[in-house]
């Protein structure tokens, strides 16, 4: 099985000009850098059912299901649920077809849901999702005009008539349910996963990203890193230091909950030329519910234990949405700091280009809204002096005057601006610039933070750069229309936090 791209992943692409030394940061927002790989559990239980998918019954029987969305909800229920297959219906009882056909007319045409058979091919999709998952995938033909149409526009997917599924064990992806049936199909005995992998060269930086389904303790070369019960989150885990060129093998073991369950691992390393390594949760790791006292430590003898089964990539199952775990990050269990790694740096000078007498706020440690600077007559920089030369790996922006949530104080924060460092006698980009960052919408004032994580940098001066604010000019006054001129609206900073490296 090829590794595969997580789904739903929102991609960042790096600013074309930035200079070499920047040309490896990275801001990571919402799920970037993508979950790769697969999400792993128990071999596949042979004698588990196939799903049997009618789209159109689906749609009749749950209204609401919207084209691509719903055909990557089925699959993944399919994964999820630990069945043995997928047999996909081409035509409804009507005749109809349910994908793309040269014969127009018999298509069956249903915009109104956002299901359009006619243009968008979702037995292609499906078929390339389940290949993802590892399903076994049969298109079902109840015409024979259909079935020599499919062998023509599907070449190497397997077609059958309805005829020859009839006797086969299915399940109805419309009346399927996905607790019962993961509680029946998926094993629930805590699981054992081993990776074995080379590291040919010194490592110049190493992250691992793990979540699971539920509980999971992961170790490295036999050694405890870390653990966690919460798959919502996930945690990012520095190997920097730990990764030496040699084999090394990675081990996890998942206690599941009663239903959904699955491992999700991301392990990535970069050589001192900046090439990147990948290695994801994939059906070369090997999985047991046994090992003796020696399962995670290198050497052992992992001959007899079983290729795992797949239950999803990220996007279709077992858990469909997933916070950053680059927004958790940990430092290795043994490492001195398993708590909490966040060290800012303290003693920091500002200066202001407006209000300069209260500027000193925005690093004094506090995020209430009355310990605030205030941009005004935008663009407005902010510049922030190290005491002395800091790799840091993340800056945190808390901004808005948020002590109430309506007009005006839940729209005075950032929307557009850029995060800049002091290097070679000029200001280059730190991250990439943001042109439209997330607006408030009532979050509690802990989570209305703007993430910046990046490959470790080493800086001296940081600069904030504001260039527009969501105020939108509308005071208790004059609620109903702006009432404050463009030049005059405020963007507020209630704090800045610069993260340490781990090796800082």
């Amino acid at each position: 099985m090829s590794r595969t791209t997580g789904l739903c992943a929102i991609a960042v692409l790096l600013m074309a000009g930035l200079l070499a030394s920047a040309a490896r940061s990275e801001t990571y927002r919402a799920n970037t850098p993508p979950w790769r790989g697969q999400w792993i559990w128990a071999p596949r239980n042979p004698e588990a059912p196939a799903m049997e998918v009618d789209l159109h019954r689906w749609l009749l029987q749950r209204p609401g299901g919207w084209g691509t969305a719903l055909v990557h909800r089925v699959i993944g229920n399919a994964a999820v649920s630990g069945l043995s297959g997928v047999y996909w219906h081409l035509e409804d009882q009507h005749g109809r077809r349910l994908y793309p056909s040269q014969a127009r007319a018999m298509v069956l045409a249903w915009p109104n849901w956002g299901a359009d058979f006619g243009a968008v091919d979702y037995p292609a999709l499906a078929a390339a999702l389940a290949k993802q998952c590892d399903l076994p995938f049969w298109l079902v033909a109840r015409s024979s005009a259909v079935a020599v149409e499919a062998q023509q526009q599907y070449p190497g997917i397997p077609v059958m008539s309805a005829e020859e599924l009839t006797g086969h064990a299915t399940v109805p992806a419309s009346d399927l349910d996905v607790d019962q049936s993961a509680k029946r199909w998926l094993a629930h005995d805590t699981y054992r996963f081993r990776r074995v992998f080379q590291i040919e060269q010194p490592v110049e930086r190493a992250e691992l990203t793990i979540t699971a389904q539920k509980r999971y303790r992961l170790f490295l070369d036999g050694e405890l890193i870390g653990h966690d019960s919460d798959w919502w989150r996930g945690e990012t885990y520095d190997l920097t230091s730990l990764l030496t060129p040699g084999e090394h093998v990675l081990a996890v073991e998942v206690e599941p909950e009663d239903a959904l369950a699955g491992l999700l691992v991301n392990l990535r390393w970069f050589d001192a030329q900046g090439g990147q390594r990948l290695l994801v949760t994939d059906q070369a790791w090997r999985c047991s519910t046994g090992g003796g006292p020696d399962w995670a430590k290198p050497g052992y003898d992992d001959a007899g234990w079983a290729v795992p089964g797949v239950v999803g990539i990220e996007g279709v199952g077992p858990r469909f949405r997933l916070k950053e775990p680059w927004r958790n990050p940990r430092q290795p269990a043994g490492s001195g700091d398993a708590g909490l790694p966040a060290h800012r740096v303290k003693q920091l000078t500002v200066r202001a280009s407006v209000h300069t007498d209260t500027a000193q706020r925005v690093v004094d440690g506090s995020t209430d809204d009355r310990a605030s600077w205030q941009a005004q007559s935008m663009p407005t920089t902010l510049e922030l002096i190290l005491p002395e030369p800091t790799r840091l790996r993340e800056v945190r922006i808390h901004s808005g005057y948020l002590q109430f949530d309506g007009n005006p104080s839940g729209v005075s924060s950032l929307k557009a601006y850029r995060l800049e460092t002091f290097e070679g006698g000029r200001w280059v980009n730190l991250v990439e610039p943001v042109t439209q960052a997330p607006a408030y919408r009532g979050q509690a004032r802990e989570e209305f933070v703007a993430y910046h994580a990046f490959s470790p940098r080493r800086v001296s001066r940081l600069r904030l750069v504001i260039l527009d604010s969501y105020d939108t000019g509308k005071r208790v006054g004059c609620p109903d229309k702006p009432c404050v001129p463009q030049e005059e609206r405020v963007c507020f900073i209630r704090e800045i936090e610069l993260i340490k490296s781990f090796d800082e």
